[in-house]
């Protein structure tokens, strides 16, 4: 961080944007010791889950200790904002993807843990919760993630709406529910430490307790997870048999 203030000046917003999408190398269903899985049975370690969990985690403390610092040598107090992306698959299970669900929730939990800070310390931890969005996460997976849509009922969320939600995370307090007048100032939806924003093809901020959830709504739906919950348990049934 040192050397990106030195070359592009202060530094206000860090986002630890990485991640990947429960890949057959590193993967619930394809433990450590099986064919398809990199991770090693020698540590107890899961690869998506240092890069989906434990990076985000590191360069949070990085962030918080770097704006601390930072704020100690400056008069002006401005707002500090750190971005996590999280997942719509971190406000429900997942059973093909547990894994990815898990480091998810873990993400979101952070968000929220860390409200205070926009109070006590002025830095933002904000985070975007992405509904099924078209992005090479789905079009490039070794394992074709891409079957899991169904074209025909389930809807694409644009990243470029994505894009816009982040910008308005870190640049505004509130933001409106539909993406049609997202651009525009104001809006019912508040911007504060701790919020996450789901993004489908509308927006909602959600809520620590008694959230409804993601289900159901346009841009969060998945038309063939049921048939693949299906192979899940056909593979694990012969599995069986075979051994």
């Amino acid at each position: 961080m040192d050397v990106c203030e030195a070359t592009f000046g202060e530094i206000d917003i860090v986002c630890p944007g990485a991640g990947i999408f429960e890949p057959p190398q590193s993967a619930f269903w394809y433990p450590p010791g099986s064919l398809q899985s990199s991770d090693s049975v020698m540590e107890s370690r899961y690869r998506i889950v240092d890069v989906n969990f434990v990076h985000p985690i590191r360069m949070t403390q990085l962030a918080i200790s770097h704006f601390l610092k930072s704020a100690a040598r400056v008069e002006q107090k401005k707002k500090k904002h750190i971005l996590l992306v999280t997942s719509i698959a971190g406000h429900m299970p997942v059973f093909v993807a547990p894994l990815y669900s898990s480091t998810k929730h873990g993400v979101s939990a952070l968000v929220q843990s860390l409200a205070p800070l926009d109070d006590g310390s002025n830095i933002r931890v904000v985070g975007v919760a992405p509904g099924i969005t078209a992005t090479p996460i789905w079009f490039e997976s070794e394992d074709d993630k891409k079957a899991l849509v169904n074209e025909t009922v389930d809807e694409w969320v644009s990243p470029e709406d994505v894009a816009i939600v982040m910008l308005a995370l870190v640049e505004r307090d509130f933001i409106a529910k539909n993406l049609e007048d997202i651009d525009q100032d104001g809006g019912t939806i508040r911007i504060q430490g701790g919020t996450i924003l789901e993004v489908s093809k509308s927006v909602r901020s959600i809520s620590i307790f008694n959230d409804p959830g993601p289900v159901g709504r346009p841009g969060n739906t998945l038309g063939n997870m049921a048939q693949a919950e299906e192979s899940i348990l056909q593979m694990l049934s012969h599995s069986v048999t075979e051994n």
